[in-house]
């Protein structure tokens, strides 16, 4: 099974990802006789990015405990300048989709950031 730090500028495709979770089931659950194939898997993602999608544009809040929270955000319209050519516009007021990690992801996040990264930890930050 590959870690995130094996691929290319640390981006991950879909493709890849289900890979990661076909084999990442069939391990822990010790299947051997009868292995989830990549089909199923791929299958079982689709479906819950569908329904991800589906609830996000409707405007839900998907809440995934130890995750991190999906939501909508209203953004009101306003003026902005493009920095290239001076130009002037105005933005529409608009929706976007957010996502907040929660707490768990931060923690672990951070963690194994200072434990791959000991030179950029300052030491008054510990």
């Amino acid at each position: 099974m590959k870690c995130l730090k094996c691929y290319d500028n640390n981006n991950m495709t879909k493709a890849e990802l289900i890979s990661i979770i076909k084999e990442k089931v069939n391990l822990e659950y010790n299947l051997k006789k009868n292995r989830i194939s990549l089909k199923v898997i791929t299958a079982i993602m689709n479906s819950f990015f569908t329904v991800m999608k589906d609830n996000i544009v409707k405007g839900e809040h998907i809440e995934i405990r130890g995750f991190g929270t999906f939501e909508t955000r209203i953004r009101e319209p306003k003026t902005v300048m493009i920095p290239g050519t001076k130009e002037i516009i105005k933005v529409k007021r608009h929706v976007i989709p957010i996502f907040r990690p929660g707490r768990e992801l931060k923690i672990l996040a951070r963690e194994y950031f200072e434990k791959n990264n000991p030179k950029m930890i300052n030491k008054e930050d510990r």
